[in-house]
């Protein structure tokens, strides 16, 4: 097998931003459910998530992120700006931003791409969707994929 699932090798940390309580739910009930060794965290603000990112105020003690899911749809400064900040700040993350979205509008995807989005996703809708989507992540993008070594 020309691949090797390094997604077995030590604990993976996976920020989720999102404002939407339902699916922040149905996201942490898929990551219990799914035999993962990815630990969820999750931030409902883009405050929060650079806070989260760059280890700052309350977030000093959070892991870094190994990947980040990102609902553009953000009450306070817009999931966008957020993106922008993440890959283009002062500080650019170079870890991995994947874009969960229920938009399927090619502007909205140009827009997460031009900002430097590794992916753009169509948010799952049944438990199902979501517990296959977790799986999905951990076999590419924690499994396959060489990530940068973050401190």
């Amino acid at each position: 097998m020309p691949w090797r699932n390094n997604a077995r090798t030590a604990t993976k940390h996976v920020l989720l931003i999102d404002p939407n309580t339902d699916d922040a739910r149905r996201f942490r009930d898929a990551f219990e459910t799914v035999d993962t060794v990815a630990r969820l965290h999750v931030v409902a603000t883009g405050d929060d998530a650079v806070g989260f990112v760059r280890r700052d105020g309350e977030h000093a003690e959070s892991p870094r992120p190994d990947l980040v899911l990102l609902d553009p749809d953000l009450p306070d400064s817009g999931g966008y700006e957020l993106l922008a900040t993440l890959k283009d700040g002062s500080e650019p993350l170079s870890t991995p931003v994947i874009v969960l979205s229920r938009s399927e509008s090619d502007d909205d995807i140009v827009r997460s791409y031009d900002l430097q989005a590794n992916a753009y996703v169509l948010k799952p809708d049944g438990t199902d969707e979501f517990e296959q989507f977790v799986r999905l992540l951990e076999r590419f993008w924690l499994g396959c994929v060489r990530l940068p070594t973050v401190t």
